[in-house]
């Protein structure tokens, strides 16, 4: 028969790791940032615009967007693909 000391040793060990991945789970990698989605308030804050003038885009449809229900949602990587293509159509000045 083993040591009852060695059985508990091993079992407090076993614990230790449990509570140790416990307080510092595994990071989950985020969404490679192309595929990350915008709501209208963030989306302002990335372009540095107010809402008044994202809904003008879309109106205009200068810009991609998807809709969940009555929201709109944008993917990153269309918004740039889409400021992308109209600065090189308006030349540096962007008008």
């Amino acid at each position: 028969m083993s040591n009852p000391f060695e059985i508990l040793e091993q079992r407090l060990s076993n614990i230790e790791v449990l509570l140790l991945d416990m307080k510092h789970p595994p990071k989950v990698p985020d969404l490679v940032d192309d595929q990350r989605f915008f709501g209208d308030k963030e989306l302002g804050k990335y372009l540095n615009c107010s809402i008044q003038t994202i809904n003008q885009l879309k109106k205009k449809q200068q810009i991609t967007f998807h809709r969940m229900g009555r929201r709109c949602y944008y993917l990153r990587s269309e918004i740039d693909k889409d400021l992308q293509v109209k600065s090189r159509r308006f030349g540096k000045g962007g008008k």
